[in-house]
């Protein structure tokens, strides 16, 4: 078992062949678009063998098919994602300002099946954040 490690970033870890893992941080930066939704990024692609995740960061992953998810976090987001912009006029020119989001979409309840809201959950961020 491997526990408290962080392999963030890492879509392929060096675990040593280890299958358990309790409280890893896999976190991924972005989800991958598959069709009309977001999905997370597979995590050991290519490699099938069931694994456990138990109290684990998986935001944006997607655990291998037959993997054991156990009170983990599987929240599926896109960060600093532009949802409006405005057109403003500032001493005769005119620049335009983007109202940017964190857009939470749902998370993944088991491997590769996704619960997803109606519309993502937008979080705006203040234009100092920007």
């Amino acid at each position: 078992m491997i526990s408290g490690k962080n392999f963030s970033r890492q879509t392929n870890p060096d675990v040593g062949g280890e299958t358990v893992f309790e409280r890893c941080n896999f976190c991924q930066p972005a989800p991958v678009a598959s069709g009309d939704d977001w999905v997370g990024t597979r995590l050991f692609p290519g490699d099938d063998t069931p694994r456990t995740f138990t109290e684990c960061n998986l935001v944006n992953c997607e655990v291998p098919p037959g993997s054991t998810m156990t009170e983990c976090n599987t929240v599926i987001i896109r960060r600093r994602v532009v949802v409006a912009t405005e057109d403003v006029e500032v001493a005769g020119q005119v620049i335009t300002v983007e109202t940017k989001a964190d857009l939470c979409y749902g998370g993944q309840t088991a491997p590769g099946v996704y619960a997803y809201y109606g519309t993502p959950k937008q979080d705006i961020l203040e234009p100092e954040d920007h």
